[in-house]
C-alpha cells in the first residue's frame, strides 16, 4: 500500500502513480538527475520516484512508482514525459493513438476519486 497524505497535496492538484519497471527508472531519472530535473522544469509538476515506500511484493519484481502531483495541464505534460522517457517515443504514439479510440495500446495510472483536501 503507498500511503499519500491528502495534507500534501495543494487546492487542485491530482496525485498519480505510474508503475515503472527496474529498467525505465534510468530512462527517467537520468545520468546526475538530468532528465528528471528537466521534466520537472518543463512541465511544472511534481515528479517523484517511490522505492523505500513500496511493498515488499514490488521490490522483489523491481518495480517502482512515480509519483506525479500538480495542475490538470501540468500533470499532462509531465505524463507524457514519463512514458515517452521511459518507454520510448513509440509508446507516446501508441498512447496518443489511444486517446483517439485505437485501444491497441495501454498505459495503466492510478488517480485518487477525490484530490482536494
Amino acid at each position: 500500500l503507498i500511503i499519500l497524505s491528502m495534507n500534501s497535496l495543494q487546492p487542485g492538484d491530482v496525485p498519480c502513480f505510474m508503475l515503472l519497471n527496474g529498467i525505465q527508472v534510468p530512462r527517467v531519472i537520468g545520468k546526475s538527475g538530468a532528465i528528471i530535473k528537466e521534466l520537472r522544469q518543463e512541465s511544472g509538476a511534481t515528479v517523484n520516484i517511490l522505492d523505500k515506500q513500496l511493498p515488499e511484493a514490488l521490490v522483489r519484481m523491481q518495480q517502482h512508482v512515480a509519483l506525479v502531483k500538480g495542475p490538470i495541464d501540468a500533470m499532462r505534460a509531465a505524463v507524457t514525459g514519463l512514458v515517452r522517457n521511459a518507454r520510448g517515443p513509440q509508446a507516446l504514439r501508441a498512447l496518443e493513438q489511444a486517446e483517439h479510440g485505437d485501444l491497441d495500446s495501454e498505459v495503466a495510472f492510478l488517480l485518487p476519486e477525490k484530490c482536494e483536501a
